[in-house]
């Protein structure tokens, strides 16, 4: 509220009104953004799949044991500030592919930890810490994507890279995440429960509960790492766009 407000900037916006034809050709052309709509389809995807009440229902035998991993998540917040020194080296793209590689092994983990508190919680901070470059650095990769709009003689369009891009890649992944939770247990013969109840489940359902908590999100990471990687190459690009757009 103690900023003065400049009615020349809002003139500028509407000069350079964005319309369909636009966004269609931010569409085709930009292909760097169709990498960032799939890394937030991975990302989103391992965030919805949900096994970890699961794994401690009838892994570890104690649902409430689950709830110590999640304040490992707030415990970690302060490391965050590494990402500005990090950035002196490498792009966000990369410190996002490095972080799904680290994540990788704490996916490896907890594929060994079985019921072991100490194994799941080591492999808790690392899966947690990898995954905070992709909700903390998302926002400087989609700036990039907008500057890259331009290079291509379009405008910025920051609300469509985020609409589009971010907000499609985030539901689609949501969406399919749920779903696989539910046809992998499914298919794997799960018996379902009501309430808190404990049911005995046969091998085959507790061993796809072990994969949606390790194995499975430890795919999904390592392609998220590949696609990351391919999009670091718009970081390596990036004087020249500048210099050409300035």
């Amino acid at each position: 509220i103690f900023v003065k407000e400049n009615p020349a900037i809002d003139a500028q916006q509407v000069k350079n009104k964005v319309d369909f034809k636009d966004i269609w050709m931010m569409i085709k052309k930009n292909g760097y953004a169709w990498l960032y709509l799939l890394i937030m389809f991975f990302f989103q995807t391992i965030q919805s799949i949900g096994a970890l009440s699961y794994y401690f229902k009838y892994i570890v035998g104690d649902v409430g044991a689950a709830g110590l991993l999640s304040i490992m998540s707030f415990v970690l917040l302060p490391t965050m500030f590494l990402f500005p020194v990090l950035m002196k080296k490498l792009s966000a793209s990369q410190i996002i592919a490095l972080g799904a590689v680290f994540s990788c092994l704490g996916y490896v983990v907890n594929y060994f930890a079985g019921a072991s508190m100490t194994m799941l919680m080591i492999g808790g901070i690392i899966t947690a810490f990898a995954m905070l470059p992709v909700s903390y650095l998302g926002n400087m990769v989609q700036m990039d994507l907008c500057t890259y709009n331009q290079y291509l003689g379009l405008p910025r369009m920051d609300a469509s890279i985020g609409a589009l891009f971010n907000g499609f890649g985030t539901q689609l992944g949501q969406g399919f995440g749920g779903w696989l939770l539910g046809f992998a247990l499914t298919a794997a013969g799960y018996v379902a429960a009501e309430g808190d109840a404990v049911v005995a489940q046969p091998e085959s359902a507790i061993t796809m509960i072990r994969m949606l908590y390790s194995l499975i999100p430890l795919a999904l990471m390592a392609m998220l790492a590949v696609v990351a990687f391919m999009l670091s190459k718009l970081n390596k690009k990036m004087p020249e766009i500048e210099a050409k757009i300035a």
